[in-house]
């Protein structure tokens, strides 16, 4: 019996990601999981603007294909409102996929390799929680976006969480994408599913976070000709052997064609993949969201001009709902229009909505009205939910405002070592210039 060519590899990779997990100790112990349950989801759902709560066919759908993945330690999922095209495990124990990539997901098969991508990445962020103790920020690798992304968490107390942002790939020497389609064609999916999502994505979102963690770089397509070739091949022996090859062939392939569907209809589509669709809510408002999501890249690039087209535009479509002004209230805030973005966040608790940096916007805000002393015990606060390099900055000018230099210094030396990718870098170098001075 001859094997296509990328059979054989894909079974050599399920064997290799079978040997490669069973030799990690890969799951957390359950003080590392409590830990990661207390400090690490709330400040990781603090920046992703929380669970995706209101999809429920959706996440037990992902749920159910998670667990049938079979995986030695069964990850947790976790469906963020993420704007961007993200995926990824935090801490080896939850699998994520963002809103902004479930705009993109079409199939079963698509949303199986979302999950199956993600969970490849499992172990090796299990190993950095676990050694989070010992935890320095991960390098800056400035032509990596996921570093422009995160600049603002980069601190030496937040390392832990910072490397998980920043986490890249599943571990060395491992091709994330092949152990990805072996997964989804272990569970019973197309293996060909990832490759035709990211593809979608990257026809419209080339720079998504999707790519910038996971190297997805799509099969030769000499692989997929060199097995059709095979298989023409094949079929051109039988058809020579069988004779009256024409009704050989539809009683053979009769069976295969659902109700309604026609010979034609089957050969449209590939012979292994589900054209099952995703009951998909977001898609519905899929012009909407991606607006969104290129205020949000535009906020991270100082665009704000931009990031203030983009929200109107998506407020044009679906309103003022939360996630509109969840991205107006940080465009202000970063704007220094600390007035708005304060009433954007009192909308936002009024209706009902948990703004999770509550301190951190109170205090900004306060800090642009100059009122320092108001400000500073709100931004204190704000370090115990989600730390930030900013955080530290505007803590440290008030106190050299104030001149007391042996209060400034360490925070403003802790703002300091984000590093020259922080956006505010010759601002934060320019007051311990004027401390020194």
């Amino acid at each position: 019996m001859r094997y296509p060519i990328r059979l054989v590899c894909l079974l050599l990779a399920s064997l290799s990601w079978s040997m490669t997990a069973c030799a990690s100790d890969s799951g957390l112990s359950e003080q590392d999981l409590e830990q990661a349950t207390e400090t690490l989801l709330p400040q990781f759902l603090a920046i992703h603007d929380q669970r995706i709560a209101q999809a429920d066919e959706l996440t037990a759908r992902a749920e159910a294909l998670l667990a049938g993945l079979g995986m030695d330690q069964e990850p947790e999922l976790l469906l963020t409102h993420e704007t961007d095209a993200d995926a990824g495990c935090l801490a080896g124990h939850w699998v994520y996929l963002t809103q902004g990539l479930l705009l993109y997901i079409e199939t079963i098969d698509e949303l199986a390799a979302a999950l199956a991508l993600g969970a490849t990445a499992y172990a090796h962020t299990a190993g950095l929680w676990r050694n989070r103790a010992a935890a320095e920020p991960d390098p800056i690798n400035a032509d990596n976006q996921l570093f422009h992304r995160y600049r603002d968490f980069r601190l030496a107390r937040n390392a832990a969480f910072y490397n998980q942002l920043v986490a890249i790939g599943c571990g060395e020497q491992r091709d994330c994408a092949d152990q990805a389609r072996s997964l989804t064609e272990q569970a019973g999916h197309s293996s060909a599913a990832l490759d035709a999502l990211s593809a979608r994505v990257r026809e419209t979102w080339p720079d998504a976070a999707l790519f910038a963690r996971f190297d997805l770089t799509p099969l030769p397509a000499a692989d997929d000709s060199a097995e059709q070739n095979g298989r023409e091949a094949d079929n051109e022996a039988d058809n020579e052997e069988g004779g009256d090859n024409g009704d050989n062939h539809a009683e053979s392939n009769g069976d295969a064609y659902r109700d309604g569907e026609t010979a034609a209809d089957s050969q449209d589509e590939p012979a292994e993949a589900s054209i099952e669709l995703l009951n998909n809510p977001f898609r519905q408002d899929a012009e909407a969201y991606r607006h969104l999501r290129d205020a949000g890249r535009e906020y991270f690039d100082g665009d704000l001009l931009s990031a203030y087209r983009s929200i109107d535009a998506a407020r044009s479509i679906i309103g003022n709902l939360w996630p509109v002004r969840i991205a107006q209230m940080r465009t202000d805030l970063a704007n220094a229009h600390g007035y708005y973005a304060e009433r954007d966040k009192g909308v936002l608790e009024e209706d009902g909505y948990k703004v999770a940096e509550h301190d951190y916007v109170r205090g900004v805000s306060m800090m642009l009205h100059r009122l320092y002393a108001a400000g500073v015990p709100h931004l204190r606060a704000s370090l115990d939910v989600v730390p930030r390099v900013s955080t530290y900055f505007y803590i440290g000018r008030f106190y050299r405002l104030t001149r007391e230099f042996d209060i400034a210094r360490p925070y403003l030396e802790t703002a300091l070592s984000g590093g020259e990718i922080h956006h505010e870098y010759e601002l934060i170098r320019r007051e311990l210039e004027r401390i020194d001075g």
